[in-house]
This record gives C-alpha cells, structure tokens and sequence, in this order.
C-alpha cells in the first residue's frame, strides 16, 4: 500500500499494511478489503490498520460511511448480495434479509 499525504505530488509505503484489494475513504477513516475478504479499517486514513472481521462472498464493491467517532457503517456489493455491516465490518448482514 501506498499514502500520499500531499494530494498526490509523492508517495510512501506504508509499512506493515495489509494488501488491499478495495478500499473506500470517509472522514479520515478508511476501509479496505483483502483479495481473501478480509476487513480492516484505520482511523488515521491508512497509517495503520486493524483486521475485523470477513465478507461473505466474493467482493465487487465497497463503500463506507462514519456513523461516529470510532465507527464505519460499511456497504459490499458481492455477486449475489449486498452486504451490510454496522460495526466496523466485524458482522455483516445481507440487506435482502431487512426488507422482506
């Protein structure tokens, strides 16, 4: 992983992170997906990282939005699903399963 911190002009490795495959921006918190449907999320827009949980399915899209202080409301999209996690991508929940 890669991290600029002049709106581009340069980049810098970011030791220690894990390969990402998508990730999603929201208020300096950022979340991102393994290649293997690994969660991690950083609260310092991507200085460093913390696993959370696993997406069920195959992951096509990501979107991630700050609910608070210390927590992502994150959506992915899978090729059967959407998916739903209210708690930092520890849990997920099909959204089909809340509206039926």
């Amino acid at each position: 992983m890669q991290r600029s911190t002049d709106n581009g002009a340069t980049w810098t490795a970011v030791p220690g992170a894990p390969l990402l495959m998508l990730t999603s921006l929201s208020e300096g918190k950022a979340t991102g997906i393994t290649p293997d449907g690994r969660v991690y999320t950083s609260s310092n827009a991507g200085l460093t990282w913390v696993e959370q949980g696993t997406v069920p399915g195959q992951t096509a899209a990501i979107a991630a939005h700050t609910i608070d202080d210390s927590m992502l409301r994150i959506w992915v999209a899978t090729g059967d699903s959407v998916q739903v996690s209210n708690d930092n991508g520890q849990t997920f929940t099909d959204i089909r399963s809340n509206h039926q």
